[in-house]
C-alpha cells in the first residue's frame, strides 16, 4: 500500500489503447487524495516538448508541496 509520507508523487504512464490502463486510472482517483498523480496517455501523437513541460510543471508542484509541508512542520 502506498503512503503519502513515502512518495512525493506518482507518474502514471498509460498506453492510449490499453483497456487495463483505463481501469487503473479509476483506481488512481482514490490515490490522488493523498499523493499527486500525473497521468500521461502515450500515443503516436505525443510530442516530447509537451510531455517535458508537463513533467517539469509536476515536479515544480511536488517541490512546492514539499516545501510547504516542511514549513508547516517547522512552525508547528
Amino acid at each position: 500500500m502506498l503512503h503519502a509520507k513515502d512518495y512525493d508523487g506518482l507518474v502514471h504512464l498509460a498506453p492510449f489503447t490499453c483497456m487495463p490502463e483505463i481501469i487503473a486510472q479509476n483506481i488512481m482517483s482514490s490515490t490522488k487524495e493523498n499523493i499527486p498523480v500525473l497521468t500521461i496517455l502515450c500515443d503516436e501523437q505525443m510530442a516530447k516538448p509537451g510531455m517535458l513541460t508537463r513533467l517539469e510543471a509536476f515536479v515544480d508542484l511536488l517541490e512546492r508541496r514539499r516545501q510547504s509541508r516542511r514549513a508547516g512542520k517547522v512552525s508547528a
